[in-house]
């Protein structure tokens, strides 16, 4: 629960364009694990869409997507 309650404080401080938006927290009781629930990414993290979207990807968009981790970075970076 420590992990979650740091992730969501993060999200807090970091929540902009540049994130994946968090809504809340629910329990697995099955499991007894808990679990995030953020906004969908379309594509899923950014390691799968290097491994499996890279070569369909245009200079252009991988420019995109560098730059936007670029601003992320700073941002947090600012607040850390």
């Amino acid at each position: 629960m420590n992990l979650i309650n740091g992730q969501i404080k993060n999200q807090l401080k970091f929540r902009g364009k540049n994130s994946i938006a968090i809504y809340g927290i629910t329990e697995n009781p099955t499991e007894n694990v808990y679990m995030m629930v953020m906004n969908y990414a379309e594509y899923g993290g950014l390691q799968k869409v290097l491994n499996n979207k890279f070569k369909e990807l245009t200079w252009q968009r991988k420019s995109f997507i560098l730059s936007s981790i670029v601003r992320g970075l700073k941002i947090s970076m600012k607040w850390a």
